[in-house]
């Protein structure tokens, strides 16, 4: 990102005053001038030092006029160099804070969507130079896939955030959360990309998939009846030997409350297992007939937890 750099140091408070002087007392001298060798008044140094009233007072108007305007000057220079220092000094702390972001940071051109400016980030996450970065489409690394698709560009939206693609320089893709906003620069609307690599969080997600989905397969395939019941009793899920148990379909389950459809002695009582787990017991260990829907009992022993 181009900064502007404040090579001169602000013009001294006073340096105007003394050219304004400087000048005043020229003209003092050649007025004084002008009068012994172009109208040939006397000599120069009776002019210079001692002119008469009249002289003195037109020439103390013209030395005034001078030192007035030197001081406007000064200060209309001075306060223009102390806004431009502010101004270069605030685009320095917002180039640290897009260099140092935690994101990886892209300016791109909204009209030929080349890239304008990338943070180290960026850089790092692509795995390229910045020769070889800027100046390119952004679309040889931003969005491959979608190259003609670019919501923040045909919308009215001033803000986009969706999960897209980065590819690297050796040809990887990665999963990044990308957001999307509209700024000036250089005097040119652009595109501030940020995104952040989603690799870490895209591995954890599959990774607790597949977690469940082995969780899942051992409970569907345990040789003891299961099923999870929440704390008003409704059934969630039931396993396969459940379903053989019972007669009853997972998809005739779940829904219902736990007593209709494999009841006991216990149900609406104050020993119900269930009752007994939400009123504290760690594990509830029993013997009991249930009774399946179409009226047949098996003697059963029931474990909660």
């Amino acid at each position: 990102m181009k900064v502007f750099q404040h090579q001169d140091s602000e013009i001294a408070p006073n340096r105007f005053l003394w050219i304004g002087i400087g000048i005043g007392l020229l003209y003092w001298f050649l007025e004084s001038w002008m009068h012994t060798t172009v109208f040939g008044q006397g000599p120069l140094l009776a002019h210079l030092l001692t002119p008469d009233i009249h002289e003195i007072w037109k020439r103390l108007s013209v030395f005034g006029l001078i030192i007035l305007f030197s001081l406007y000057a000064q200060h209309s220079i001075n306060t223009r160099r102390r806004t431009e220092t502010a101004l270069a000094e605030r685009e320095k702390d917002l180039s640290r804070i897009l260099e140092n972001n935690p994101a990886g940071i892209m300016l791109v051109d909204a009209a030929s969507r080349n890239v304008s400016w990338a943070n180290n980030n960026a850089l790092k996450l692509i795995g390229a130079s910045r020769e070889n970065v800027e100046n390119s489409p952004c679309h040889e690394h931003l969005c491959p896939v979608e190259k003609e698709n670019c919501p923040i560009l045909d919308a009215s939206r001033e803000v986009e955030l969706s999960e897209r693609e980065l590819l690297t320089a050796g040809g990887k893709r990665l999963p990044i959360l990308k957001s999307v906003t509209r700024v000036q620069y250089n005097g040119r609307e652009h595109l501030l990309e940020a995104f952040f690599d989603l690799s870490d969080r895209k591995k954890m997600e599959r990774d607790l998939q597949q977690a469940h989905a082995e969780l899942d397969q051992i409970f569907q395939t345990a040789s003891v009846a299961m099923r999870l019941v929440d704390i008003k009793f409704k059934v969630i899920k039931i396993n396969k030997t459940f379903e053989r148990l019972t007669g009853i379909s997972e998809a005739e389950a779940i829904g219902k409350k736990c007593h209709q459809i494999f009841s006991g002695p216990n149900c609406f009582t104050e020993q119900c297992p269930l009752q007994r787990i939400i009123q504290g017991m760690e594990t509830v260990e029993s013997y009991v007939d249930k009774e399946r829907p179409d009226g047949k009992r098996i003697p059963c022993t029931l474990t909660l937890i």
